[in-house]
């Protein structure tokens, strides 16, 4: 387990603790998950190697540690494993790994991923959408979202605020008014974006009650 190869590394049984050998209680789980979450990924995996192979979806904290490390080629060490575990069709750790592609702009291996995923669900969606406007691949962004048989309040948001992004500010309001229209609530970004956008058109009306709308819903101090 090396965090700077793309091949992985075999650690000995003989490193697995006493808390590993005698299996994960709820005080095992904490302590694991601290270990991620402070960086200390190494010691992670080697105390608790037994667990993480009875139980791959733990392998979700440590790739979740490793976006703000930007810990790319154990991102993709981890990957191999999880496809050895035989637990890469899991949806839970799928959208871990679209996540951790994403966040690294490895937009291509996101997209592969993606199309080989089995079950697919909403938050998988919005993972890509983000990864494709990240990119600047709007279009794409807007195939997938039109595609989408269900979406949730963090769709809207990601797509009106994508659309500002790109200057496509009278989209950007035609999306928001439909969003409104569904009683999905939108967040400050969006928000925020979409007063951006009134400002552009130069869309008085628009803006004073989008304006309206955030102090109704209390944003105002956070825009």
């Amino acid at each position: 387990f090396n965090k700077n190869s793309t091949q992985p590394h075999k650690q000995p049984l003989a490193h697995v603790s006493c808390m590993g050998r005698f299996g994960l209680f709820s005080d095992g789980k904490e302590k694991f998950a601290i270990l991620c979450s402070n960086g200390h990924l190494r010691e992670a995996f080697e105390s608790f190697l037994s667990e993480i192979w009875a139980k791959p979806r733990l392998f979700s904290n440590l790739l979740q540690a490793c976006i703000p490390l930007k810990y790319v080629s154990l991102g993709k060490q981890l990957h191999s494993l999880i496809f050895t575990s035989g637990c890469s069709s899991d949806k839970f750790i799928s959208n871990h790994l679209l996540n951790l592609y994403s966040k690294f702009g490895e937009l291509q291996a996101a997209v592969a991923l993606f199309d080989r995923m089995p079950r697919r669900n909403i938050m998988s969606c919005n993972i890509m959408i983000k990864a494709y406007l990240g990119m600047g691949n709007l279009e794409s962004a807007k195939n997938l979202f039109d595609e989408m048989p269900d979406r949730n309040v963090a769709t809207w948001n990601a797509m009106v605020t994508g659309l500002t992004k790109f200057e496509m500010n009278e989209e950007a309001l035609l999306l928001f008014s439909r969003m409104n229209e569904l009683s999905f609530m939108p967040d400050e970004y969006s928000l925020g974006s979409v007063l951006r956008g009134c400002a552009h058109l130069g869309a008085l009306l628009a803006g004073q009650q989008v304006h309206a709308y955030v102090m109704k819903c209390g944003f105002e101090c956070n825009l």
